[in-house]
C-alpha cells in the first residue's frame, strides 16, 4: 500500500481518469450513503474532510490492485468519524460482505487473493479484518476464514511467510489479528517483527534495504503498541524497540514538523508519523499543525503533485491524525 513518493505520483496519474468515471457512475449510491450517515458521522470533526473521503474511493477502487489498500484505509479512517458499513453504499458494502468480491471464484481471484500464488495477501487481509471490525461490517464468517488463512501463514518463528520480511505488511497482519482478538497469534507475529528493526531504529518493506522508512516505521510502532504483551520481559523489549523507532522518526524530521521523501514534502509520511508518535506517547503538536496547514478548501489534504487541491491518497491516511486518533485508539474505541 505505501508506495514511494514517485510511486504515488504514478498511481495518482494513472487512476485519476478512472476515479472520476467511477465517481460519476456511482454518484447516486454515494449520495445515498452520505444522506444516511449516522448522528456520530454528522457531528464529526472536520466535516469537509469527511465529505471528501466519502466520495474519494469507490468499490472499483477496492477491486483495483493499485488502489485497494488506499481505498480500504480511507473507509477505516472514516470510522474515526463514526461511519459504519451501514452508512456506505451497497456497492462498497459488498466489497466486505460478498464472497466473490473478497475471495473470487474459479474464474477470477478476489481482491484478497494473490492471483499467481492463490493464497491470501497477508497485509491486505489484516487491513480487511481491521476495517471489518471498526466499520462493524456484517461479515463474521468471512472474518473467520481470513483469520484462519492468516494463521496458516505464520511460521514457527512467528514470521508471516508470504510477507517476506515486509514490516509494513506484517504490521497490518498484527493489527488485523488483534482486531479479531487473536492476541496470542498477534503477539507471536509482533515478537518476530521486532527482529526486523534496522540499526537506525526504523523499519522498512524490504530487508535488503539498510535504512528505515517513515511510513513503515510508523505503522510498525502502532502495531506493537496495539498488542498487550504477556510478560514484563516482552513489554520491556517492545518498549525498547518502540523507543528506537521514535528516535528514528525524530532524527529524520525536517524543520521539526514534517517529513520529506524523494525531494518533496511527505504528507503521507507525516500523517503516519503523527499516529506512530502519538501511539508511543511522544509529542506531535508541531506535526499536526503542519499537516493542518495543508488542508484545502475541498476538505482534502494537499499532495506535492495535486496542484493546490486535496489529494485522495494523502487524505486516506491523514484524517485520523488530524483529529487526534491513531489506529491503536480507533481499535480501542477511543
Amino acid at each position: 500500500m505505501f508506495e514511494t513518493r514517485s510511486g504515488l505520483r504514478i498511481i495518482a496519474t494513472k487512476t485519476s481518469a478512472i476515479a472520476l468515471a467511477a465517481i460519476v457512475l456511482t454518484g447516486a449510491s454515494i449520495s445515498s450513503a452520505a444522506s444516511t450517515a449516522n448522528a456520530a458521522s454528522q457531528a464529526a470533526k472536520l466535516p469537509a474532510t469527511v465529505a471528501f473521503l466519502k466520495t474519494a474511493f469507490s468499490d472499483a477502487d477496492i477491486q483495483n490492485r493499485m488502489t485497494t489498500g488506499f481505498a480500504i484505509e480511507a473507509f477505516i479512517q472514516l470510522a474515526g468519524a463514526g461511519v459504519t458499513a451501514a452508512d456506505l453504499s451497497p456497492a462498497i458494502r459488498a466489497e466486505f460482505t460478498k464472497s466473490i468480491r473478497i475471495f473470487g471464484d474459479h474464474n477470477k481471484s478476489g481482491y484478497l487473493v494473490d492471483s499467481s500464488t492463490h493464497i491470501i495477501k497477508p497485509g491486505l487481509a489484516g487491513k480487511f479484518l481491521y476495517a471489518s471490525q471498526v466499520l462493524q461490517a456484517k461479515n463474521s464468517s468471512f472474518q473467520t476464514d481470513v483469520v484462519n488463512a492468516l494463521v496458516a501463514q505464520i511460521a514457527a518463528d512467528g514470521m508471516v511467510t508470504a510477507s517476506k520480511g515486509n514490516a509494513q505488511d506484517i504490521a497490518w497482519v498484527i493489527l488485523g489479528l488483534e482486531a479479531e482478538r487473536q492476541t496470542v497469534q498477534a503477539r507471536r507475529v509482533a515478537i518476530a517483527m521486532m527482529k526486523l528493526q534496522h540499526k537506525d531504529g526504523g523499519f522498512n518493506y524490504d530487508q535488503a534495504l539498510t535504512i528505515g522508512g517513515t511510513d513503515v516505521t510508523s505503522i510498525a510502532i502502532q502495531a506493537l503498541m496495539a498488542v498487550p504483551f504477556a510478560t514484563k520481559a516482552s513489554v520491556a523489549k517492545r518498549d525498547k524497540v518502540v523507543a528506537k523507532a521514535v528516535a528514528f522518526l525524530k532524527a529524520n524530521t525536517a524543520q521539526q514538523n514534517h517529513f520529506v521523501a524523494w525531494g518533496d514534502v511527505d504528507p503521507n509520511g507525516t500523517a503516519y508519523a503523527i499516529m506512530g508518535l502519538q501511539a508511543a506517547g511522544a509529542p506531535t503538536t508541531r506535526y499536526v499543525l503542519w499537516l493542518k496547514s495543508h488542508l484545502r478548501s475541498d476538505g482534502g489534504i494537499e499532495a506535492p503533485w495535486s496542484q493546490g487541491a486535496g489529494d485522495r491518497y494523502v487524505t486516506a491516511q491523514g484524517y485520523l491524525p488530524l483529529i487526534g486518533k491513531t489506529y491503536v485508539s480507533l481499535l480501542a474505541g477511543k
